[in-house]
This record gives C-alpha cells, sequence and structure tokens, in this order.
C-alpha cells in the first residue's frame, strides 16, 4: 500500500506562512483597536445622555418651584394652611422654601369698653425670642399669595413702621 502524501479530501495541509501570521495578527490587533472605539463612543453618548438628563431635571425643577408675578415693588400676602396670613417682600427661593423678608402678621386686640376689636400689625422679630424679621416658608404650606396694592391699609402700615 502506497500512502498518498498529497491533499487528501481536496483538504490543504494546515501549515501558516510568517506572512500569514503577521496578517494575522495585524487584523486581530485592528479589532481590538475598534473594539476600544466601539465602547468609548458607547461611554461617551452615555455620558451625553445623562448630561442632558441633568440639565433637563433641573430646569423642571425650576419650572415646578416658579412663583409668577411677584411684583418686587410691592408687598405680598401670604396666606398659609392654617389660617394664618403673613405680610412682607415675598423672595422666591429654590427649593421646598420661600422667604418671607421685612414679615408682619396681624393681632386683633379686644379693648375693654369697646365692643369691637382692633387689629395690630406685628413686626416679626418683635417676640421675646428674638428673631430676625423674616421667615422661611415652606412651600407646602402654602395656600396661596398675593400682590398687595401700594395704596392698601397693610402696604401703608408697614411704610409707617419702617
Amino acid at each position: 500500500m502506497v500512502k498518498n502524501t498529497g491533499v487528501t479530501g481536496g483538504k490543504r495541509p494546515d501549515i501558516t506562512s510568517p506572512t500569514q501570521l503577521r496578517e494575522q495578527s495585524r487584523f486581530l490587533s485592528i479589532g481590538r483597536i475598534q473594539g476600544r472605539a466601539k465602547w468609548s463612543q458607547v461611554l461617551t453618548v452615555l455620558l451625553i445622555v445623562l448630561a442632558f438628563v441633568a440639565i433637563a431635571t433641573s430646569v423642571v425643577v425650576k419650572i415646578s418651584y416658579a412663583m409668577p408675578g411677584i411684583q418686587k415693588d410691592n408687598y405680598q400676602a401670604v396666606f398659609l394652611d392654617d389660617g394664618k396670613v403673613f405680610f412682607g417682600d415675598l423672595v422666591n427661593k429654590d427649593g421646598g422654601y420661600v422667604m418671607l423678608k421685612n414679615a408682619y402678621y396681624t393681632k386683633s386686640a379686644n379693648q375693654e369698653g369697646e365692643d369691637g376689636s382692633q387689629t395690630a400689625l406685628i413686626e416679626v422679630g418683635s417676640e421675646s425670642y428674638g428673631p430676625d424679621n423674616s421667615l422661611m416658608i415652606s412651600r407646602s404650606k402654602i395656600q396661596f399669595w398675593q400682590n398687595l396694592k401700594e395704596d392698601s391699609q397693610v402696604a401703608q402700615a408697614i411704610k409707617a413702621k419702617q
């Protein structure tokens, strides 16, 4: 019996030349570089999307906390959910609170000998514990607020006290 040393069954022997090895190595390195490039592109796109989401979220939060129509030249009346009313300069703040500067509230004073009562305007800060003349009010406690006219009795009383 004679062995056939040629190509058997149409298959070529598995011999790789140095040139072929270099080419395979070059193709593999290109594939690795392209693979890394794909991951860096995905990471870049992901960072851009996250930045966009963060900016959009901050805009939505600012809009939801916006209090349009505050007239800076006039005082405001702030009506709370517990029935209290405060007067002063309303300042919109980011977050869950607004600031009321130069704050006042009213207090009914029954005078002896008279049937009626008189309302006094009390400055916040005149209390015995000595706070400053501003309030930080939780947005969730505010039912509504209004701008006061310059000629309103409360506005005139505040101006007279200052």
